[in-house]
């Protein structure tokens, strides 16, 4: 149920900014790849997210074509392009950003100490159980997806 949810508003799309555009989370994941590190190779991309190259090439033309980053050449290899962030793209980052923040403060300050640890205390299960159980390190081919 949570995962078809989750689907859902990635179909939909994700708000940040004020204006009509809406964002999937990959799109969200590279906005925030670039912004963290910046001057990130698209091959970097595919290989932190572990998402398909198709996937990665349909999100940056997206954010091209709206001006949130920049292609260039990499000067050490030429058929390496480097992304950055443009202006626009440095104010969505930190409206991104902004919001991260104000929903981990909204949830921290309506839970007591016992409910924060309770919370910490089943995300690391669940960590361990993914790890452990289903060994989330290996690539999705190896589970037949």
């Amino acid at each position: 149920m949570f995962f078809t949810k989750l689907l859902a508003v990635d179909r939909r799309g994700v708000k940040i900014n004020g204006k009509n555009e809406k964002f999937s989370f990959v799109d969200v994941m590279i906005l925030r790849m670039i912004g963290l590190k910046d001057n990130v190779s698209i091959f970097d991309l595919i290989y932190e997210l572990d998402v398909d190259r198709g996937i990665i090439s349909t999100s940056i033309s997206k954010l091209t074509k709206g001006k949130y980053i920049e292609k260039k050449r990499s000067k050490q290899d030429g058929r390496v392009f480097m992304l950055n962030l443009t202006e626009d793209g440095k104010f969505l980052f930190d409206k991104l950003h902004e919001q991260e923040k104000d929903l981990v403060g909204f949830l921290l300050e309506s839970s007591t100490i016992n409910e924060q640890k309770a919370v910490l205390k089943f995300l690391s299960r669940v960590n361990q159980t993914m790890v452990g159980k289903y060994d989330v390190t290996k690539s999705n081919d190896d589970f037949g997806i």
